[in-house]
């Protein structure tokens, strides 16, 4: 079972592919399966990088190339929507630029599991997800992935129970992979701990760290309206905001959002705050509603984090964090 990172926002599962980069490495489909002719190719490619650099990319279009095989599963956490995404790979390694130039190389996939909510994996399985390469060996947990995607019967040969022991980079906690699980670790708390109306409240929070004055409903009394928020402390200067709030890992659609807007009266403003985001339809339907706003899990996410030091006692002791330093060593990857 094979992880592929990629960040680069094209759409692989429509495509039915995976794809990587590493443009001025040109065409590898000539290169034989020993790690030392990738090393020496990507030398002549790459004059200015490290020794590092070049050992870690040639292992991973090495394994790309060759290594990867027609029927190996590959899992894709997709960033653009926090999902988790599995499938088959079901040919052989592509050197196809002209699909998409800054990802030319490619192998087609037959996607048998899509938009799984990262919800569903456990967080050591989320962090093994979280590997620093954008091409690595998913080892210890790959019984789960498939079990949670309803591919158990699929499982034979894997045994999870002794998993491998030789220590590779993805295996070290980089400041990519600690930053991707803090993301996960809180989103998880609003969809479990913190979901319904403690996330109303945590939303309410969150808005007066903005410097507004928040007025949460009771629980079951909002009828759509979660929290009433204005600029000033008296909660009387207008525009008055209007905000609802939900903490479901479903996206949110087009009827929902038309909800919210149809109860603006004017001087009044809107905002939809969803961990679960929006689908395409919402956010088209949003953009002609002039009053509204939408804040699906990143731009939410940013933002306690951005402002969790303003937060108060109490939504801190609800979703602990803690500032820490750590090494940014880049990953030798032109993938991302």
């Amino acid at each position: 079972m094979w992880g592929l990172h990629h960040a680069g926002g094209q759409p692989l599962v429509e495509e039915g592919a995976i794809a990587i980069g590493w443009v001025d490495a040109g065409d590898i489909s000539d290169l034989s399966d020993e790690r030392q002719e990738f090393k020496e190719h990507l030398r002549i490619r790459f004059p200015e990088k490290s020794d590092n650099w070049i050992a870690n990319a040639a292992g991973q279009l090495l394994r790309f190339r060759h290594v990867m095989q027609p029927g190996d599963f590959v899992v894709y956490p997709r960033k653009s929507d926090h999902t988790i995404n599995i499938g088959r790979i079901s040919g052989a390694y592509r050197y196809a630029p002209e699909v998409i130039e800054r990802y030319p190389h490619r192998r087609p996939v037959e996607w048998l599991r899509t938009e799984l909510p990262r919800s569903l994996f456990s967080q050591g399985c989320l962090y093994e997800l979280g590997a620093a390469m954008s091409v690595f060996k998913v080892k210890t947990h790959r019984l789960e992935i498939l079990e949670k995607a309803g591919l158990a019967d699929e499982a034979e040969g894997f045994d999870d129970s002794t998993p491998e022991a030789d220590s590779t980079p993805e295996d070290e906690p980089t400041a990519e992979r600690i930053s991707e699980l803090t993301r996960d670790y809180i989103l998880q708390t609003f969809e479990t701990d913190l979901k319904g109306h403690p996330f109303a409240q945590f939303c309410g929070w969150v808005l007066e760290a903005l410097g507004y004055t928040a007025q949460v409903s009771r629980p079951g009394a909002d009828q759509g309206i979660d929290i009433v928020a204005t600029e000033d402390p008296l909660g009387v200067k207008r525009p008055l905001l209007k905000v609802q709030c939900k903490s479901g890992s479903g996206a949110i659609g087009s009827p929902e959002v038309q909800a919210l807007n149809g109860t603006l009266a004017e001087n009044e403003l809107g905002l939809f705050v969803a961990i679960g985001g929006f689908t395409g339809q919402a956010r088209q339907a949003a953009s002609g509603m002039p009053k509204m706003r939408l804040l699906g899990p990143d731009d939410f996410v940013d933002l306690v984090l951005d402002h969790y030091a303003d937060l108060p006692d109490e939504a801190k002791e609800a979703l602990r964090l803690r500032r820490v330093w750590v090494p940014d060593r880049g990953a030798g990857d032109e993938a991302l």
